[in-house]
């Protein structure tokens, strides 16, 4: 029961800092007045064995806190969770919604830095591998976790280029990354669904952004301008020529940026879409 409770606090602060991010708000739950603890890196079901078989359990956790004992475990994923929220509510929110302030640069490079550290520091089974055969439900689980990282990084740029005006190229940098890493998890998924499916699909969701949000409601600007920019990929999709064979779309996969590529790959995008009312739409860019 207490493990339970560790848990439930856990989950509810890395929830509170998932809102804070996207509306730009500060943190409600802090852990200055509460006591944030990692969990044990044990499943449920797990948790519920006694004697011999928990111990047998919990003999395969490291030094770290780590199982050794990977199969597909969720408990992994919520850690990594809980040590990126940690970091984003102390570091990353107090950094870029506070106001300028002396050597911001230094602290952000430091902040980015741990972030850095904290990812290498992770068990190789919690790394995000879209080629590796960990099956769909565990490649989404690693690929939330590493964009959680490296949503903590963008933020920073941002605040760099908006505040110190910085280069951008940085900025685009992990914005590449996060849309790589996003697309590498749908290709993994939905590399086999037929084109003409995809494309109903899409429609349908195109069509539900004109409504899901009434004139009145704080995010219907932010909905009608995603509807138009989904309405412009959406023709430019139709007016494509499709692959002729699964075999293509494969080595197209292939032909994809790793999660961690060199460059920002942004040329000629914003030339095709108009990107420019996310500075106004969306609270975090703003």
């Amino acid at each position: 029961m207490v493990e339970m409770g560790r848990r439930a606090l856990a989950n509810a602060y890395s929830l509170d800092k998932a809102v804070c991010t996207f509306v730009r708000r500060p943190p409600r739950i802090s852990q200055r007045y509460c006591s944030i603890q990692l969990q044990v890196d044990l499943d449920y079901g797990e948790l519920a064995l006694e004697g011999a078989e928990l111990q047998a359990a919990l003999s395969t956790i490291d030094q770290n806190g780590w199982t050794t004992n990977f199969k597909s475990r969720k408990s992994c994923y919520l850690r990594v969770c809980i040590l990126s929220s940690l970091l984003r509510e102390e570091e990353v929110l107090e950094l870029s919604l506070g106001p300028p302030r002396e050597e911001m640069h230094e602290k952000a490079m430091d902040i980015m830095a741990r972030n850095l550290s904290l990812w290498q520091s992770l068990p190789d089974h919690v790394h995000f591998n879209p080629s590796s055969k960990m099956g769909y439900e565990n490649v989404a689980f690693a690929a939330e976790e590493y964009l959680d990282i490296l949503y903590n990084e963008f933020m920073l740029r941002w605040m760099l280029v908006r505040q110190l005006r910085y280069d951008p190229d940085e900025l685009f940098d992990v914005a590449h990354r996060i849309l790589s890493a996003m697309l590498e998890v749908c290709a993994v998924k939905f590399l086999s669904v037929p084109r003409s499916k995809l494309i109903q699909d899409l429609s349908v969701f195109i069509a539900s952004l004109k409504w899901v949000h009434a004139p009145c409601e704080g995010n219907y600007q932010l909905v009608q301008q995603a509807w138009k920019m989904s309405q412009q990929i959406l023709d430019h999709i139709l007016s494509d020529v499709p692959s002729s064979s699964h075999q293509e779309r494969v080595q197209r996969l292939a032909a994809l940026p790793s999660p961690e590529p060199t460059g920002h790959g942004s040329a000629g995008a914003d030339e095709q879409f108009d990107f420019s009312w996310l500075g106004n739409a969306h609270p975090l860019l703003s």
